[in-house]
């Protein structure tokens, strides 16, 4: 890509080309891959890439691309950490069904949420009735599919990360 004439690089072309460590790599992936959707705009940077796409993928798959918010972001390090010896992925803001869940592990057929009390707890500064029966819907949808979803709380990721580490790698192995 180009403008004016100067030669601009994908930040995922710029992650694979950086010698830096994997971790900081992984945090400005994750900065620039943010929010619900980016996963196609990704794949197509990756796509244009001309090498190093095995390496581009181990960086994907740490980084934590396409999380929505802090939360999430923070809930995805600890499941990724608690489920690192197995033979999953970890995925953000998939399309499930007729709904996008924040956390989706295809391979155990699991989905998570994590629902922070502003947006999903009556009261919340940003609840509306419509979040709660939208939530319902989607807890629905998934058990239609035969998926389990698993819902943690704000305060779950911030106060008891270990005990979602140990819940997902129970359900996860199940």
């Amino acid at each position: 890509r180009y403008r004016q004439e100067f030669a601009l690089v994908t930040p995922i072309q710029a992650a694979v080309d950086a010698d830096v460590s994997t971790a900081e790599l992984g945090e400005f992936l994750g900065g620039m891959y943010a929010g619900i959707g980016v996963g196609e705009e990704l794949e197509r940077d990756v796509a244009a890439l001309n090498s190093g796409r095995e390496r581009a993928r181990e960086l994907i798959a740490g980084a934590g691309v396409g999380v929505a918010s802090a939360l999430e972001k923070q809930a995805f390090h600890i499941i990724r950490e608690a489920l690192a010896d197995l033979p999953v992925t970890l995925l953000t803001n998939v399309k499930g069904g007729d709904y996008c869940y924040d956390l989706v592990i295809p391979e155990a057929k699991v989905a998570v949420e994590i629902d922070s009390y502003t947006y999903h707890a009556p009261g919340g500064s940003g609840s509306r009735r419509g979040n709660f029966i939208k939530d319902t819907w989607k807890r629905d949808d998934l058990t239609h599919l035969e998926w389990v979803l698993r819902t943690y709380t704000g305060d779950c990721v911030e106060q008891a990360p270990h005990l979602i580490a140990e819940d997902l790698r129970a359900v996860v192995l199940s």
